[in-house]
């Protein structure tokens, strides 16, 4: 893993066929499309061929058929996250839930609405909803430092901190910086 994040992914739901094939790869922060400043995972790049293929997303991605993608994400991360995806359209990282072939454009980019729980769980409270009934739900399991998302498009994947939690990490950072000015400053330096 080359930004030496622990970085694990897994499908956990998903319909195949002997004509489908699935690759996955790594690469770090930055490689491949600009950096999340906010990344706490290694980007994932998945792509999902042939019988799976169901056309095109509005960004160009290849939609397939529903499947969920679990990673995992780096020890002493606190908050609430998600996997964030690369749109091609408007060049930057959101929530990997507006990639899908039945996204809520622009409210979808931050989500806001992610399950604290673990996708087992979820299913285990909604045991007869079908994958393409969960397409678009998606949550993160502080326990195990894990975030999930029933999601229908191949593209780069990473884990990001919900728009809330970013703002906390900034504003901590902001205050340890001007407590660092502030402290030099009287002490003369």
């Amino acid at each position: 893993m080359p930004s030496g994040y622990p970085t694990t992914a897994t499908l956990l739901a998903g319909n195949a066929d002997g004509n489908t094939t699935v690759s996955m790869s790594y690469s770090a922060n930055g490689t491949l499309h600009p950096a999340s400043p906010y990344a706490v995972s290694d980007v994932l790049t998945l792509t999902i061929s042939g019988t799976g293929s169901l056309g095109t997303g509005h960004d160009g991605s290849t939609l397939t058929t529903p499947f969920v993608l679990q990673m995992t994400y780096g020890a002493g991360v606190t908050g609430q996250e998600y996997i964030g995806w690369w749109d091609g359209t408007i060049n930057q990282w959101v929530n990997a839930i507006a990639g899908d072939s039945n996204s809520n454009l622009p409210a979808d980019y931050e989500g806001g609405n992610a399950l604290q729980e673990s996708y087992a769980t979820y299913v285990q409270d909604n045991p007869s909803l079908t994958l393409d009934q969960e397409l678009g739900v998606y949550g993160f399991d502080s326990t195990t430092n894990t975030v999930w998302a029933v999601i229908d498009h191949n593209s780069s994947f990473v884990v990001i901190p919900e728009p809330g939690t970013s703002g906390m990490i900034l504003r901590g950072l902001a205050a340890i910086l001007s407590g660092s000015i502030f402290l030099r400053y009287i002490s003369g330096g």
